[in-house]
Parts: structure tokens; C-alpha cells; sequence
């Protein structure tokens, strides 16, 4: 039985629409915010959040079909990139609560008044915390997703 593997042509296809659909969903999470907060301090750690939750979720779902399906070299890098990515957003997660802690939620959205205060802060608290536990999660499950794939394509017709 033969195996359809998608070209790169369709490859870089699907690639460009996940990537797509990434920036409209980031976009999506990030205008509330935008339109309401002059000088939020927190949007590269928001962006890195949204995009390695999605992207890495994406990847250990959609292998199959993503521009890792048969590279085992980028499996590896995305093995070896593990532990720094996870420490990596741990450490932005811990600076958000620190920054939470040390200044108030008050200090992110400034003065306004308290019922829109409140709304901006729990939006604004419940999405950051949502996208920084799935990522870390989505990048500490990553490493099994691509055993699991170089594993399958090293054994492939041996069964």
C-alpha cells in the first residue's frame, strides 16, 4: 500500500495558511487589548504564547502534513530546541505573575473606570494564562510527537 505524500508545492500551501490562520487568531486575542491599553508592556510575551501553542500544537496533531512529515534533521532540532523553549516561556509566564504581584493588575490597564478595569484585567489575566500553560504543555509534548514520528518513518514496511 502506497502512501500519498503531499508535494512541496502543497506543502508550503497548507504551511502558509496555518501561518494564516495564526496571525488572525493572535490578531484576534490581541485587539481587545490594543484598543484599550496604550502601553502594554507584555505583547512579544502574548505573541510567543499564541504562536508557539498554535504552531506546536498544530505540529503534534497535523505531522503528517507539515514540513516536518519526513525531515528527520528538523525533528531532531525540534527535540534539541525543547528544553530552551519550555525554560523560555516558564520564564515569561514568571515574569508576567511577578509584574502581576509587584505592581497590581491596576498598573497593566491603568485608570479607568472599575467595571472596565476589572473586565480588561480578568480578559487580559485569563488569556496570558490560557496561552502560556497550552504552550508550555503543546512544547513538553512536542519531543514525544517527534520520536513517535521518527520512530514510525524509520520502521515503516518492517511490520
Amino acid at each position: 500500500m502506497s502512501e500519498n505524500k503531499p508535494t512541496v508545492k502543497e506543502l508550503l500551501t497548507i504551511e502558509m495558511v496555518w501561518w494564516l490562520i495564526t496571525a488572525i487568531i493572535t490578531i484576534a486575542f490581541l485587539i481587545p487589548i490594543w484598543q484599550n491599553i496604550s502601553n502594554y508592556p507584555f505583547w512579544t510575551e502574548n505573541v510567543i504564547f499564541i504562536v508557539v501553542f498554535i504552531t506546536y500544537a498544530r505540529l503534534i496533531f497535523l505531522t503528517r502534513y507539515s514540513f516536518l512529515a519526513h525531515n528527520i534533521r528538523l525533528k531532531f532540532i525540534f527535540i534539541a530546541i525543547t528544553v530552551p523553549v519550555v525554560f523560555l516561556l516558564i520564564n515569561e509566564l514568571n515574569q508576567f505573575q511577578t509584574f502581576l504581584d509587584e505592581n497590581g493588575p491596576s498598573s497593566i490597564v491603568g485608570k479607568r473606570p472599575l467595571q472596565e478595569e476589572l473586565s480588561m484585567i480578568s480578559y487580559i489575566h485569563k488569556q496570558i494564562m490560557f496561552f502560556a500553560t497550552a504552550s508550555i504543555i503543546s512544547a513538553v509534548i512536542m519531543p514525544f510527537t517527534m520520536v513517535v514520528s521518527i520512530w514510525k518513518n524509520h520502521n515503516k514496511g518492517t511490520a
